[in-house]
């Protein structure tokens, strides 16, 4: 039997070149990938490592945009002409570096100090090179000498600042810490929080003058402000005496021999 068959050849999608890619901050705006030029008729699939992202773009005789990307991977771009189901890799790939986030790795060598001590929070972070900026807020105006920090500081240097109390309880500077990562980007990391709990210094006042007989007893009153508890050192005339663990309020039985201070 004689016979004659057809074979009728969709063309392929035409070739267009796939642009932009770069290096952008971790989870920040992203970089533009597009196509130089698209055919009507055709959609384009945006790629990642060989796997669809995002819808289609429907072809439009002209330059498409794909958007603003910033996951790492390369990407490529599939036409598929709608009609035939035919496809095509177009040309080149764009390549997308997300680079990561400075974290804030502090060691607050001092995290309980007395009034007018410094505190030693020395910064270091994830990413090498990385700066660091604070600000600094106190738990009450008693609290002086927190400041924040608006000229970056270097990764190694620390927040040394002294902070005084002139209120009778425990007071608390927060510090909130910013990290910087380096040019061309300064990525900018996640802060992290760090607290110094200030002691207040201790005062202590005695009660009033005492006359007693030779041989009697009596009692040195103490009356002392600050964190508790407090350990004291007093002299009863010939040598230091210890007493430890005592509360805001004490009474010390003595027996002097001769008048003493």
């Amino acid at each position: 039997m004689n016979g004659v068959a057809t074979v009728s050849i969709d063309p392929l999608p035409s070739a267009f070149n796939t642009t932009g890619g770069g290096t952008t901050c971790e989870g920040g705006t992203g970089v533009a990938i597009s196509l130089d030029n698209s055919d009507n008729g055709f959609s384009y699939q945006l790629k990642v490592g060989g796997i669809a992202i995002g819808a289609p773009q429907a072809g439009t005789g002209t330059a498409i945009s794909f958007g603003l990307l910033n996951i790492d991977g390369t990407y490529t771009v599939e036409a598929t002409n709608i009609t035939t189901g035919c496809t095509a890799d177009m040309n080149g790939s764009a390549t997308v570096v997300a680079s990561p986030l400075p974290a804030v790795n502090e060691t607050n060598n001092l995290p309980t100090i007395c009034s007018s001590q410094n505190t030693n929070i020395v910064l270091n972070s994830t990413v090498p090179g990385s700066t660091f900026t604070w600000t600094a807020l106190a738990s009450d105006p008693g609290l002086t000498g927190a400041s924040d920090q608006t000229t970056p500081v270097a990764e190694g240097g620390s927040i040394v600042q002294t902070l005084i109390n002139t209120t009778s309880t425990m007071q608390t500077v927060t510090y909130t810490i910013t990290p910087t990562g380096t040019a061309p980007l300064n990525c900018i990391g996640p802060q992290k929080v760090v607290e110094v709990e200030v002691n207040p210094a201790p005062t202590i006042t005695f009660g009033a003058d005492d006359t007693i007989c030779n041989g009697s007893q009596t009692a040195l009153d103490f009356a002392m402000t600050g964190a508790l508890p407090f350990t004291i050192v007093y002299n009863d005339g010939s040598s230091d005496i210890t007493i430890a663990n005592v509360a805001q309020t004490h009474f010390q039985p003595i027996s002097p021999q001769t008048t003493t201070t």
